[in-house]
């Protein structure tokens, strides 16, 4: 698994990498080209179109960096959520029976384990969605059995303290499924993407100026910007890249042992 995280990440920088590099090289090409047919004064304009270009691509990229690092904490912060839900079950469920008790523990575990299972096949869009589906029918369960437990305690205030925190624990479950699937729209990438695409088509137009192809500046420039297009990616999708918001899940582990 984190071979395959690995080699999707290589995979989605060298795209990045070398769309850059050949809208830089194309500028060059096409500067060189134009160069014969334009006066000199005329390239003066690209100066002017690069600092507009690279202001809006500066723009973007930190609304989009911002938005996607702090849906990165959200998701965090829910299986934290999560976590502090479940442990709060797990203690009020000692209200009950004591001949309930013991089932309720038992179910319990056996729905945090599906639950452990549901995240990890997060990045598998087809078991992702039979396991959710599997863990839904294992909350109703739960739920049925949890209100004839507290019908056997006898007590109305056992149910008034149990039934609402199972409930948030199941509310907080489906909001981390709804989180997974909060992202910018298409658009947004598109836009990302073609922005810097430009810059660099730009970049190397200007420098067909001087008939010189500075390699060193082109690929601190491709590079730099293809790692950033990179990090959004990965921090939008963190359970296929390498940045990785399942490494909070050993809180889940922690609390389940």
């Amino acid at each position: 698994d984190k071979m395959s995280n690995l080699l999707l990440a290589l995979g989605t920088f060298s795209i990045l990498f070398v769309l850059l590099y050949a809208s830089v090289a194309l500028g060059y090409r096409f500067g060189i080209w134009r160069k014969a047919s334009v006066d000199q004064n005329s390239l003066g304009i690209v100066k002017v179109a690069e600092g507009s270009v690279f202001a809006l691509l500066g723009l973007i990229i930190a609304f989009s960096f911002s938005g996607a690092f702090e849906r990165f904490e959200l998701r965090k912060m829910k299986i934290i959520d999560e976590v502090n839900s479940i442990e709060t079950v797990y203690h009020r469920i000692d209200l009950l029976q004591p001949q309930d008790q013991q089932h309720m523990h038992t179910l319990l575990r056996k729905y945090v384990d599906g639950r452990m299972i549901t995240f990890n096949l997060l990045s598998e869009f087809y078991h992702f969605k039979t396991e959710l589906s599997h863990t839904r029918n294992e909350e109703d369960f739960f739920w049925a059995e949890a209100l004839q437990a507290v019908k056997n305690s006898n007590n109305r205030d056992v149910g008034l303290l149990l039934l609402p925190a199972i409930n948030n624990m199941f509310d907080i479950a489906n909001q981390r499924v709804m989180v997974t699937r909060i992202h910018p729209p298409f658009g947004v990438f598109l836009l990302l993407i073609t922005l810097a695409a430009l810059s660099g088509f730009l970049i190397g137009y200007g420098m067909a100026k001087h008939e010189k192809y500075t390699l060193i500046y082109v690929l601190s420039f491709v590079s730099i910007t293809a790692f950033t297009l990179y990090i959004i990616l990965d921090l939008e999708f963190p359970r296929i890249g390498l940045i990785r918001v399942d490494s909070f899940n050993y809180l889940l582990e922690d609390m389940r042992s």
